[in-house]
């Protein structure tokens, strides 16, 4: 029997739920008044522009089901209702290469309808020229702190911390303290990378005293979509300092391609110039070197 859902949601998760979609073999079509409208045996699903989200067809409840386990669709009382809150995230933690950076931005929630024309989502959706012109429209619409960490700087902390997730939670810790300090809020949302422990354990004096929710795939949340869209445009732009400081092209993530880079680098530069561009404590390192 054919059933009909519906919810209603922030235009901004669209390119999320489009993602989820997909991955579920859905095929997509223009829609009048609408983002898209998605099909497939025994459903369709159709997200207006409006934020109306129409779950139709004999799966249905499946497809609801779907769409509530990755996190979409939550009741009313998951959701938060914040009127002004802060996205935290970051970028270049699997990177070999290049800096960690980490970003807080913080959203009004009367500023959802121009980041979802922005173009707004998870960064790791977005291609390198998008994430530069939205990150750029993001600057001029948000406030935001932001923290670098460059290489030398990654590896003397990390040589003292010996844990990526302590000092990511020091980064994450940082830019709230650093938002709050310039204007007031009272809930942020964090993606959650460890023990929630390990974040609230490094908060400063104004990170103590508000709501920090933690949550897996965090970023369908617009303010941290943000926050990953200006982590990303930082470290790309680091990351093309960084070449042309050494005249070298590095590769991103840590690939086989990113070992025939450092190898380069090592017989170029040297093996005690690493330090200036990797993040050592990567196998990769081991790779490189021997």
């Amino acid at each position: 029997m054919a059933t009909s859902i519906t919810h209603v949601i922030e235009a901004a998760y669209q390119a999320q739920l489009r993602k989820i979609l997909e991955t579920s073999g859905y095929e997509f079509k223009d829609h009048q008044y609408a983002f898209w409208r998605a099909a497939k045996q025994g459903s369709t699903v159709i997200f207006y522009t409006s934020g109306k989200l129409v779950l139709q067809g004999s799966r249905s409840g499946e497809v609801n089901d779907l769409l509530s386990e990755q996190g979409v669709i939550q009741p009313p009382e998951k959701r938060h209702t914040a009127q002004r809150w802060i996205g935290i995230d970051e970028s270049g933690k699997g990177d070999y290469f290049g800096p960690l950076v980490v970003a807080a931005v913080m959203v009004e929630a009367d500023q959802l309808p121009l980041l979802a024309k922005m173009g707004v989502r998870d960064s790791k959706t977005l291609s390198e020229t998008s994430i530069i012109s939205i990150a750029e429209e993001i600057i001029v619409t948000c406030s935001m702190a932001l923290e670098l960490f460059v290489p030398a700087e990654y590896n003397t902390l990390y040589a003292k911390i010996s844990n990526l997730n302590t000092l990511l939670a020091k980064g994450h810790a940082k830019v709230l303290e650093d938002l709050l300090e310039k204007k007031q809020c009272d809930y942020a949302i964090s993606d959650q990378f460890a023990n929630p422990a390990v974040v609230q354990k490094e908060l400063q004096v104004l990170g103590k005293n508000i709501k920090l929710e933690q949550r897996h795939y965090a970023e369908d949340d617009p303010a941290v979509a943000c926050a990953s869209i200006m982590a990303r445009y930082v470290f790309v732009n680091e990351m093309r300092a960084m070449g042309k400081r050494f005249d070298m092209t590095f590769p991103k993530g840590a690939s086989s391609q990113v070992v025939s880079a450092g190898k380069k680098f090592v017989w170029k530069y040297g093996a005690n110039r690493l330090n200036e561009v990797a993040k050592l404590h990567f196998k990769t390192t081991e790779k490189i070197i021997h």
